[in-house]
């Protein structure tokens, strides 16, 4: 192979640098009042926490839309409004592209019947860093109404957005490109000499 078309194909193998990272996580959440995934309340009522997490590719979408998780209501009697006040604990496992964990604290206020729900879940912060990516609860203002049975089958979802920064070369990666460039450049003034 020739010089030049060796230093270009050196140069296209340092593209790849450039790509944004895969993020891999699952969560985990705890109720502050059972120190566990569930929790039951007055009259039988519970709330579980289900797990989420996913593969998101930030080079494809930077930020991306996650689930969190969701929260099951269920056992609430009709008409009969249940104090629900507790804590959430969330955390963020992350194997991908780095391992690490991180957490997210919620806090329950309010009351929840199988039909009503005054139900909000309020995170403080709603952010958290697993480096290199970046959590973001989607909390509107007042919070995230836990809904009843009779909405969504009593599965409140969580959701939030994932980022990463724009991938940055190594100079070493930088160097590959510059050869690639100098390939280019040999082989046109090679084809201009000729």
């Amino acid at each position: 192979m020739k010089f030049p078309r060796l230093l270009l194909a050196v140069g296209i193998l340092a593209i790849p640098a450039f790509a944004s990272p895969i993020d891999t996580f699952t969560t985990t959440g705890v109720f502050g009042s059972s120190s566990s995934s569930m929790a039951t309340y007055g009259g039988g009522g519970t709330l579980t926490y289900v797990a989420g997490g996913g593969l998101v590719d930030l080079g494809v979408a930077n930020p991306s839309n996650i689930n969190l998780g969701e929260i099951d209501a269920s056992g609430f009697t009709a008409g009969v409004l249940t104090p629900i006040g507790d804590t959430l604990t969330i955390t963020i496992h992350q194997t991908q592209p780095s391992p690490g964990t991180g957490d997210l604290d919620g806090t329950i206020t309010g009351s929840l019947a199988f039909d009503a729900s005054t139900g909000k879940l309020i995170f403080s912060p709603t952010t958290v860093d697993i480096s290199p990516v970046h959590y973001v609860v989607n909390q509107p203002a007042g919070g995230i109404e836990i809904v009843p049975q009779t909405q969504f089958g009593g599965r409140t979802t969580i959701q939030g957005i994932s980022s990463a920064p724009a991938g940055v070369p190594e100079p070493a990666t930088l160097g590959l490109m510059g050869a690639a460039l100098l390939g280019l450049g040999l082989l046109r003034r090679r084809r201009v000499n000729n």
